[in-house]
């Protein structure tokens, strides 16, 4: 009954390291349709989100920057071609929307996040796939040298 409760809580302790954090974000599409002239209102709907930070604020101009995600092609390294792979999702990036004093978009910026910054929970599946290869086999060997 032991052994089954500390095989439980190594479990739960190693998969508690898979689950990340990331932001809330639109999709490039989204972000793309955001078009000078629009309110904060309007973006803020567009989006389906919120701004994500405050970059800056003065008396003429406002600066908000919202999270979106942009898609790409994965292929294996010896079978890339043109047409072939997974539509995958890409990296976060950064849209800088600049308003006026009367809320109204007056310029847009892309550039890439910094960094990628973690605020909902997912699970990354490259880690659990590690730990699942690393782990597992051990402790087979283990149970198996236990049994005999």
């Amino acid at each position: 009954m032991n052994r089954y409760f500390l095989f439980f809580l190594v479990f739960c302790f190693c998969f508690t390291s898979c689950i990340i954090r990331s932001p809330k974000f639109a999709s490039l599409d989204q972000a793309f349709a955001v078009k000078p002239g629009m309110t904060l209102e309007q973006v803020n709907t567009t989006l389906g989100i919120t701004p994500y930070a405050l970059r800056s604020k003065t008396d003429s101009a406002t600066v908000y920057v919202y999270k979106y995600r942009t898609m790409e092609r994965r292929t294996a390294p010896l079978l890339r071609k043109r047409t072939n792979g997974v539509k995958a999702t890409g990296p976060l990036m950064d849209l800088n929307v600049t308003y006026n004093s009367k809320s109204v978009v007056t310029a847009l910026k892309s550039k890439p996040s910094p960094k990628e910054e973690k605020s909902q929970y997912t699970i990354d599946v490259n880690s659990v796939f590690t730990l699942l290869t690393v782990t597992a086999p051990a402790l087979l060997v283990y149970l198996g040298l236990q049994h005999n």
